[in-house]
């Protein structure tokens, strides 16, 4: 009798069926021009800069969602890329662990956080995480399941506890109102504060929890004008504070000074007319190589 023949199972992609969102290039039409009331204590002029990319696609979008947890800086990415399969780090920066019905998964070689991929040939999902540990992250990954009316996005049932989602959405190119406050020459010099407010993605919210520093500072989660703000003291003499003034528009502002301030500064910001915003600031006229911005 001939012995009886194994076929292995079949192999499953993830993302085979992942919906995949139409391109749709960010514009500053939906942008809002934000100005503060409070002055920035030592600016003696204000330039501002628009940008907005060119329409080409920017090829596989990944999908992003972003969970916060309050407490302790807490912090983790699901970014998911559909329809690119990826292409593997060497082996020395990487380190497999099991995670079924994935082809591949591993942890990144990181310092800081806690980075790891799931692949197979439909598709890559990458997590970071902060003030988690490895295995944490690991059941987080090995939990994640499409939601079951086939949109975008997981759902991640071993979430440790305290964290809640901030925002989701496609990466967009970029569209993007810039001021900047200076206390020198605007055309050399570097900002004693600056603001951003444009389209980008959800992961912007990094910024303002750092993993560097001695010690990183603590990010303290917060309001501004009625929704959810993420402030820290960045170092001794510079604050940062990111919010969502809109669903997938994000605003950045920065400045040299304490939390307590940036945020004044921040509650104080309205959405006024062009006539209005041209009227507080004049236009860039920096010479200055390279970024000199507060966020490079």
């Amino acid at each position: 009798t001939a012995a009886p023949v194994t076929v292995p199972a079949p192999a499953v992609d993830m993302l085979a069926d992942w919906p995949v969102a139409p391109f749709e290039p960010a514009s500053l039409d939906e942008v809002p021009r934000l100005v503060p009331e409070l002055p920035i204590t030592g600016s003696t002029s204000i330039s501002r800069n628009e940008f907005e990319a060119d329409g080409d696609e920017i090829g596989a979008a990944p999908f992003q969602q972003l969970f916060y947890r309050p407490d302790d800086s807490g912090l983790i990415l699901i970014e998911t890329t559909a329809g690119q399969a990826l292409q593997l780090p060497p082996a020395n920066l990487r380190t497999p662990f099991d995670a079924p019905p994935w082809d591949d998964s591993f942890f990144h070689l990181s310092e800081g956080a806690v980075n790891l991929t799931l692949s197979d040939e439909s598709g890559y999902v990458f997590l970071a995480g902060q003030s988690v540990s490895e295995d944490e992250m690991a059941e987080v990954a090995r939990s994640l399941g499409r939601r079951s009316d086939g949109s975008a996005g997981w759902d991640a049932p071993a979430l440790p506890d305290g964290f809640v989602e901030f925002q989701e959405g496609v990466r967009r190119t970029t569209a993007a109102r810039t001021l900047r406050w200076f206390d020198d020459d605007p055309t050399i010099g570097f900002p004693i504060a600056e603001l951003q407010v444009g389209i980008t993605s959800p992961d912007v919210l990094r910024i303002a929890f750092p993993i560097f520093g001695d010690p990183p500072g603590e990010t303290i989660v917060t309001d501004v004008n009625g929704v959810v703000a993420f402030a820290v003291q960045e170092t001794s003499t510079s604050a940062i504070v990111v919010w969502s003034p809109t669903p997938g528009v994000f605003a950045l502002f920065g400045l040299d000074g304490d939390v307590d301030e940036a945020l004044r500064v921040v509650r104080s910001m309205t959405d006024v007319d062009r006539v209005a915003w041209e009227a507080f600031s004049e236009p860039d006229r920096s010479t200055a190589d390279g970024c000199n911005s507060r966020f490079c």
